[in-house]
């Protein structure tokens, strides 16, 4: 925050000086060095006076009494979506009493928006260097400044305030296709070369500050500068069609073009001259990807090293085994019980056209912080990063899972399963397959029935090699006295290339039953799993049904998923799937 803003009257200075200074700090530091927890500060939410309040309400009346016609619907939903009010300035985190009106409750807005995409804003003291802000978006983080400007200042703003940061922008951070995109920008800014600066700040602005799309066909405002600017909007909207500039009372409208926005300037001190105008944000999500992928010249080994918070796993997950977190078969044991138990399979952003986001950050927030599940790409890269964090010789390996299909018909090798290697024996883990995941280590150098908390299984190999000449073993479940191959595998790496091209076959090709049904599962501690397919809920022990539901309606549908799963949905949420 600059040093003649005086209205400062939420951040403490000693918070303020130290967190503006590790941000100052940050811009020396590898990627991956960098904390953000160290920019944050805390939104003293008690401190907002009678003035505060009434500033935000007027800006919002002054807005809203057109921007429902002009704001993108995108932008609509969301700002209903995080419970954006009107008369309050917003809280960031929790529950805190109204201190202006007695029995009120005021809930924060990452309450609802973590839920929904795995953002959160965060309170920062002001503007934040380039490397500090991109490193907050690559881990879905939005730094928002927490102050309000006074009633004097209503119209100008020498830095943004917390209804420019929150009413502004946050709102879109709720639509999952506009998520993904500003994490990939975050991203691509943090790891992309200075050659790259000052396209990407060229694309930020006509976009995310500046954007339009045509929605209805119609042309709507999304970027922030104009959602809180009704001047901005105004003239982005209806002037005149031309080449003339501003001088002339014109404006050209460009359709969304990357290489031309990268390649167009941009003055910040009076109304634009051009705008882009975009078909969806998926062509922007879209383009975004391509961008990055073109941008980037380092390696595999030189992206972000994203560490989770290993406290936050073991709590997520229930874990109960050794403290010390020794790497031994006790500490294996039950790492992978308290997995299996604790979290989810399940395909339900892949229904609801979610992209499904296999960086270990977005891993993190969408299975520890956010309480949600995720199939085997997720979850098995989740635990192998624990696992090779604890000091375990673990890899990930590729294999087909057959068990559902015909023998004539060889299904893609898009299974992410574990090899743990404990003096010298190789262990199978996966904590990712449905509702045959196993509870329990595998040996994989003996063909003898291994009796786990819920089943038996076996590894064995096969007597032919594969076509191409590999050796190749099968993963097998024994069911009403019959032994059952889930998937069969070579021992081949699974690397994260690999890893991306199968998790987009998955979620993404017509031919992927993760498309055409609800597939949820998960094991519980008593030696039961719960099922769910689609209309079909059953809870099973020992492989024998003890209770089963047929499901009649949606809402029946997400109180199931809410009370036996913990995954918890809006209440309009609709996955697509034979009514549901």
């Amino acid at each position: 925050m600059r040093s003649d803003i005086s209205y400062n009257n939420i951040i403490d200075g000693d918070e303020f000086a130290r967190a503006q200074k590790a941000a100052d700090d940050s811009a020396g530091l590898p990627a991956e060095q960098i904390d953000t927890e160290s920019f944050y500060v805390t939104q003293h939410y008690d401190r907002y006076s009678e003035e505060n309040h009434r500033v935000w309400k007027t800006l919002w009346n002054k807005r809203w009494d057109v921007l429902e016609q002009q704001a993108s619907d995108t932008y609509l939903t969301g700002l209903r979506a995080i419970n954006l009010v009107p008369d309050r300035v917003p809280l960031l985190w929790g529950t805190v009493d109204d201190p202006y009106e007695p029995g009120r409750k005021i809930k924060g807005i990452n309450e609802y928006l973590r839920d929904l995409t795995g953002w959160c804003s965060r309170g920062v003291p002001g503007y934040l260097p380039a490397k500090a802000f991109f490193s907050c978006l690559s881990r879905r983080e939005f730094p928002s400044t927490i102050v309000i400007r006074p009633e004097d200042k209503m119209d100008y703003l020498p830095e943004p305030d917390i209804f420019h940061d929150v009413f502004g922008h946050v709102p879109l951070h709720a639509d999952p296709v506009f998520a993904d995109f500003l994490q990939t920008y975050g991203k691509a800014a943090l790891l992309a070369g200075p050659e790259h600066e000052e396209a990407l700040a060229r694309l930020f602005w006509f976009t995310v500050e500046f954007g339009l799309i045509s929605e209805g066909g119609k042309l709507k405002v999304y970027g922030s500068g104009t959602i809180s600017s009704h001047a901005e909007s105004e003239y982005a909207l209806n002037a005149p069609e031309g080449t003339g500039g501003r001088d002339n009372g014109q404006i050209e409208r460009r359709p969304f073009d990357m290489d031309q926005v990268i390649n167009t300037p941009f003055e910040i001190d009076h109304f634009q001259d051009i705008v882009y105008v975009l078909d969806s944000f998926e062509q922007l999500r879209d383009a975004m990807n391509d961008y990055a992928n073109r941008s980037h010249t380092t390696s595999e080994n030189q992206q972000i090293e994203h560490r989770i918070d290993l406290d936050a796993y073991l709590k997520r997950i229930n874990y109960t085994g050794p403290s010390d977190l020794a790497p031994t078969l006790e500490t294996l044991k039950h790492l992978q019980l308290c997995h299996a138990s604790a979290i989810p399979f399940e395909n339900l952003d892949v229904l609801l056209g979610r992209r499904i986001d296999l960086s270990m950050q977005g891993i993190e927030h969408k299975l520890v912080t956010s309480n949600r599940g995720g199939y085997c790409f997720e979850h098995n890269s989740l635990f192998l990063h624990v696992l090779q964090g604890l000091g375990f010789d673990a890899i990930g390996l590729s294999g087909r899972v057959i068990f559902s299909s015909p023998p004539d018909v060889v299904p893609a090798r898009t299974h992410l399963f574990n090899r743990v290697t404990l003096d010298g024996i190789p262990w199978l883990l996966d904590v990712g397959v449905g509702g045959f995941t196993p509870t329990q280590p595998l040996r994989m150098d003996t063909p003898d029935p291994q009796q786990t908390p819920h089943d038996t299984r076996r590894i064995i190999s096969s007597n032919e090699p594969t076509p191409d000449g590999f050796d190749h073993w099968f993963h097998q479940i024994l069911i009403d006295d019959e032994w059952r191959s889930v998937y069969e595998f070579t021992g081949e790496q699974m690397l994260q290339i690999d890893r991306e091209v199968g998790n987009w076959w998955t979620s993404a090709s017509p031919q992927s039953t993760f498309r055409d049904k609800i597939m949820i599962a998960i094991a519980a501690p008593d030696g039961s799993r719960h099922t769910l397919a689609t209309r079909k809920y059953t809870h099973r022990i020992h492989g024998q049904p003890i209770e089963e539901i047929d499901i009649q309606s949606s809402l029946q549908l997400l109180d199931i998923l809410d009370q036996r799963f913990g995954l918890r949905f809006p209440p309009n949420t609709k996955f697509g799937i034979d009514g549901l």
